[in-house]
């Protein structure tokens, strides 16, 4: 199940257009009160975002993902110079549809990767599946647009079908090859 919040969608249009209209309207007017009410501004809101990102009581927060002060935030629980070994078996020349993860370390080539779990062009519906190769995650956390769940059934159900043969399974990074 899905469901919309500030858990799993950034709010941009508020990380860019609140400070710019603030800073804007403090322009205007060179009052010395303006200064102190912006740097009031700043000081609070940095207080709140601190003490939110610490205080949550969503079930489904992870604060791992969100606080941007804490060390977890950015630490991967992948090896990705492993996963770049792992990804070079797949020929450069290859379709390939790979986890929003996986697709920047993959060679550039327009039209030849997919982000999964599209095998094709996903602007066309009834396009057939050009993937020969799938670059997965184990244990992926965010396999949007899948649930963590479905993505596990998903990966599991792929990897016994006789469609697709397993080339590599290690450090968290499975391949498979279209038979």
């Amino acid at each position: 199940m899905h469901s919309w919040g500030t858990l799993h969608h950034y709010n941009m249009e508020f990380a860019t257009y609140i400070p710019i209209s603030l800073i804007v309207w403090l322009s205007k007017d060179h009052r010395p009160f303006r200064f102190l009410l912006y740097l009031a501004t700043v000081i609070s809101t940095h207080i709140l975002n601190l003490y939110f990102m610490n205080n949550r009581f969503s079930k489904w927060y992870d604060k791992s993902r969100h606080a941007w002060h804490s060390y977890k935030h950015y630490n991967s629980s992948y090896r990705y110079e492993k996963i770049k070994k792992g990804l070079a078996i797949i020929p450069d020349t290859a379709h390939v549809s790979a986890m929003g993860r996986l697709l920047p370390h993959l060679k550039p080539n327009p039209g030849l990767h997919f982000l999964f779990p599209y095998l094709s062009d996903y602007q066309r519906l009834d396009a057939p599946p050009k993937a020969n190769y799938l670059a997965l995650l184990r244990g992926d956390q965010n396999p949007w647009p899948m649930c963590p769940l479905e993505y596990e059934s998903y990966l599991d159900s792929v990897m016994k079908s006789p469609h697709w043969e397993t080339l590599y399974d290690q450090d968290g990074l499975v391949i498979l090859r279209r038979r």
